[in-house]
């Protein structure tokens, strides 16, 4: 059993976050309160984090009882199937993260009067926020990747009372995996027999960055270039789906690209404390489907690499194999294997980098500006490199 559960008194206000490496900021504990006891507040790194009012708590342990990061996980007994696909129409797929796995699994639902909740990045507030989406229109405002922690907000509750609106109609999650195995938890607590009306799938995550350094480094591109962001791209494939490019859009022309946000980001510092522990890493998951960039498969299978993006699917269960069965038709379809396409964060979470402690020090003292100069440019040195091996793979 764990340990954070065995020590815990039955009836004493629960612990959720004295250790912020064990809370994911999935919202789960939140959303679950029968009391309203529980907000979430942002800490001086930027990251939500939940606080009981004591005086409201009942010490029902619903919040402890539904916390997916405090729980022994217990892997799936079936065997996980693994396939690339890559999306036939080239508008959907050039307009995708990588395969456009995402909008192929999803327009099943929305075809059949189902609904999708996801995250969109919401260009009134700078960050990307959960929502349900109910058409195609709107649920293709949620393509493409943005490298930020996601605000979940009431999306639990309000997904919840959507399945309860809408009995006869099937609902779509995706998210990180914290944040899937998080709304699974909370159905599982609340109705056990709602979960089959939901289809649960994650993300092959590389970790979620602080949505107030984000915020921040937002405010100062719109500062410094003296309008606001239009349009946020992490993975525009103008050089190709493996040298995906990073920008911004000041007003309707002007392009900055995020190459400071980009290297401090794959530095990993700015990442939630939890991510550097994350259970998710693996193939283990407790939920129907899994997805992400097949990365390597220009090696396990050039003829099927495409410069305009290939998806990995990771299917764990009946359930998603049946919903990738009504899809597969707009996929081209590779039936692969699990040795082939293993990457980093389906094998280990990434790893706390030893200046972590360093770099928030610096930013707390010496503000935004000084990180993205210090942290955020490379040394001449490794601009040469680069330059000369980009110069020999072309």
């Amino acid at each position: 059993m764990n340990d954070f559960l065995s020590k815990s008194p039955k009836y004493s206000i629960p612990d959720l976050s004295s250790d912020n490496a064990k809370c994911c900021g999935c919202f789960a504990c939140y959303s679950i309160c029968p009391k309203k006891a529980i907000s979430m507040k942002i800490d001086g790194e930027g990251f939500y984090y939940p606080v009981i009012d004591e005086e409201v708590c009942v010490k029902c342990n619903k919040c402890i009882n539904t916390c997916n990061f405090k729980k022994e996980h217990i892997p799936h007994s079936e065997d996980t199937l693994v396939y690339a696909v890559k999306h036939k129409e080239k508008n959907i797929l050039v307009n995708s993260s990588s395969g456009a796995a995402f909008t192929g699994l999803s327009d099943i639902i929305l075809e059949q009067g189902g609904a999708i909740a996801c995250s969109m990045f919401d260009y009134k507030v700078k960050i990307p926020k959960f929502v349900i989406a109910s058409e195609k229109k709107q649920r293709d405002l949620a393509r493409g990747s943005i490298y930020v922690q996601s605000y979940i907000g009431d999306i639990f509750l309000d997904a919840y009372g959507w399945i309860i609106n809408n009995p006869d109609k099937d609902l779509l999650f995706i998210g990180t995996g914290c944040q899937t195995a998080g709304f699974r938890e909370f159905i599982e607590n609340i109705d056990k027999n709602y979960l089959n009306k939901v289809y649960f799938v994650d993300i092959i995550c590389h970790g979620a960055p602080s949505p107030q350094f984000w915020t921040q480094y937002c405010t100062y591109l719109e500062r410094r270039y003296k309008g606001e962001i239009t349009y946020v791209t992490f993975k525009d494939k103008r050089n190709g789906w493996n040298r995906p490019t990073a920008a911004v859009k000041i007003g309707q022309n002007k392009e900055i690209m995020l190459k400071d946000y980009i290297k401090i980001y794959y530095e990993h510092c700015v990442l939630r404390p939890a991510c550097y522990h994350c259970p998710y890493t693996n193939l283990e998951r407790n939920t129907d489907i899994t997805i992400g960039d097949y990365w390597g498969i220009e090696k396990v299978n050039p003829e099927f690499h495409s410069e305009k993006g290939c998806s990995l699917i990771l299917i764990h269960t009946l359930r998603g194999k049946e919903l990738f069965e009504k899809t597969k038709k707009v996929f081209d379809v590779w039936d692969s294997d699990i040795k082939s396409c293993l990457q980093p964060n389906l094998c280990h979470p990434t790893e706390c980098p030893q200046n972590r402690k360093v770099f928030w020090d610096d930013y707390e003292c010496k503000g935004l500006e000084y990180v993205l100069d210090k942290y955020g440019k490379d040394k001449f040195i490794v601009r040469v490199k680069r330059k000369i091996k980009r110069l020999f793979s072309d």
